[in-house]
């Protein structure tokens, strides 16, 4: 079960999530480091784990995830793990978040925790409709979504955050215009439903009136969310500085991939900058390995956004960012392009304009106190030569990710190849290279990547239902009753998960219509 690991900190507890009880209170429960709740199944202790026995299957989990089991016997008492604790028992103590407290209390406590959990759930589910969305305004946003709302407050304390660090570090205000509606949406599907945003897109910022953020939560991927996040409210923060000017786009995309991987600590309410943005860095590597170096007038004189703006365009504002001497001046250039009259504007489309590449360069050697172009070019690639050489295992799994998103699907696969032979251990990483080779009508390579996904985490109710989905695509009859199992035991782990649940029924029928 996926439990969002918001609600473990409005329980209040440090250890448990408030239980689904499917056995009655004295039911075997296996909580997971991560947060997640298996209970009301029966376990078994194996070398090496727990083994749980689903109807549909078992799985084994292995120890390395576990934080905490609790098994009970056949006849309904607690299973003790040593001595103190058999000695504990006798005494009519039960084990609750790390401490031993009377029988009576801990059922008290167990039941109250259900009734809230189930209170919260019933709550989410009934937001999770458009038309019952929540709706609630921060200083500087108006926000919609149908995330949980716990989430929900976790995501408007960073937006404000965000907001505030950057209109303060780079001299903007609102000025007249007013909060930005924020829509936030609690799956993909439901967020190109009804955003209509087109397919591989993450999020966008839609700069004309009405100006709007649309984003989405991308399921067992937090670091993702926030970079979609960072990089599409950066596009609105620079928007601020005049709504009729666009920024070309080695600024525009540069500075949201560089704001894209900032870092957020919920509890601290703080952000930082400046991390390295791995995906990008694969494919700013590869060129360079192919002897295609980027040149700043080159980047500069193509108007029109490529690839290259976002990889090329996201080392140089990191460069420029990260070196003292260029800091400053590089904000104002970025200001002034659009708020200085002394920098010739030219027409973009109605009512918008921009700045010629001639004017654009002119500027910044002004502003950076250079002579020649050349000169900032060849220190901007020792600086990349020197700070930005790491290809990493996440690198090359995010350079896949975008690579998909731009319908590069064997540039993809090839990236997934070498972060699995870079050592990645991630199981999204396994996953997704499963969803991208399933889309591809691969089913039984996805099927293997699906099943290595599983050897990291057994639990992923999504991996089940799209193994599940590659046999329903392969046909005949016993593929059809694999796919079955497969959705059934996908059901069994995770059955609170709405979104699951609908595209299990979709299957099912789909399924049961290819084989009449």
């Amino acid at each position: 079960m996926h439990h969002p690991k918001t609600w473990l900190a409005a329980a209040g507890a440090a250890l448990v999530l408030p239980l689904l009880l499917a056995g009655g209170l004295r039911a075997d429960v296996l909580q997971l480091k991560d947060g997640r709740i298996i209970e009301g199944k029966p376990l078994e202790r194996v070398q090496g784990g727990v083994r749980i026995k689903f109807e549909n299957g078992e799985v084994v989990v292995p120890d390395e995830l576990i934080n905490d089991v609790i098994i009970f016997n056949p006849d309904g008492t607690f299973q003790p793990r040593n001595a103190e604790e058999a000695e504990k028992l006798e005494k009519g103590f039960m084990p609750y978040q790390g401490k031993w407290i009377p029988k009576a209390r801990y059922e008290h406590l167990r039941k109250k925790e259900i009734e809230e959990y189930r209170a919260r759930a019933e709550e989410a589910r009934n937001h999770k409709e458009w038309r019952f969305r929540y709706q609630q305004q921060t200083r500087n946003f108006a926000f919609e979504y149908t995330i949980p709302k716990e989430t929900g407050q976790e995501f408007m304390d960073l937006f404000e955050t965000y907001f505030a660090t950057f209109t303060k570090e780079w001299g903007v205000q609102r000025g007249r215009l007013g909060k930005l509606k924020v829509c936030f949406y609690h799956n993909r599907d439901y967020f190109h439903q009804v955003s209509g945003a087109p397919g591989g897109v993450l999020g966008y910022f839609r700069f004309v009136d009405p100006i709007e953020l649309n984003v989405y939560n991308i399921r067992n991927d937090k670091e993702m969310t926030l970079g979609v996040i960072f990089h599409e409210v950066n596009h609105y923060l620079l928007h601020l500085i005049d709504p009729k000017f666009s920024h070309p786009p080695w600024v525009g995309e540069g500075l949201a991939e560089y704001y894209g991987c900032s870092k957020w600590d919920p509890e601290k309410k703080k952000l930082t900058t400046g991390h390295l943005q791995e995906g990008r860095l694969v494919s700013l590597q590869d060129d360079i390995d192919q002897g295609e170096w980027f040149g700043i007038e080159e980047m500069i004189n193509t108007e029109q956004a490529i690839l290259k703006h976002y990889t090329w365009g996201w080392a140089f504002c990191h460069f420029l960012l990260e070196t003292p001497r260029y800091a400053k001046p590089f904000k104002k250039f970025v200001r002034d392009l659009a708020a200085s009259r002394a920098i010739k504007k030219k027409p973009l489309r109605p009512g918008i304009q921009t700045v010629d590449p001639k004017q654009q360069i002119d500027a910044l050697k002004k502003y950076l106190g250079v002579k020649d172009i050349k000169d900032l070019e060849q220190e901007w690639h020792g600086y990349i030569k020197n700070n930005l050489k790491s290809k990493t295992a996440r690198g090359y799994m995010e350079a896949a990710r975008i690579a998909e998103r731009n319908n590069l699907p064997l540039t993809a696969e090839e990236y997934y190849q070498k972060a699995i032979a870079a050592g990645c251990k991630m199981h999204r990483c396994f996953y997704d290279y499963g969803h991208s080779l399933w889309e591809r009508d691969k089913y039984q390579e996805a099927i293997e990547q699906f099943k290595k996904a599983l050897e990291i985490d057994p639990l992923d109710a999504y991996s089940y239902l799209y193994i599940g989905r590659a046999y329903a695509d392969m046909g005949g009859k016993d593929n059809k009753e694999k796919a079955k199992r497969y959705y059934d035991l996908a059901r069994e782990i995770d059955p609170y998960d709405d979104n699951l649940e609908d595209l299990l029924l979709y299957e099912s029928k789909k399924t049961q219509r290819e084989f009449r």
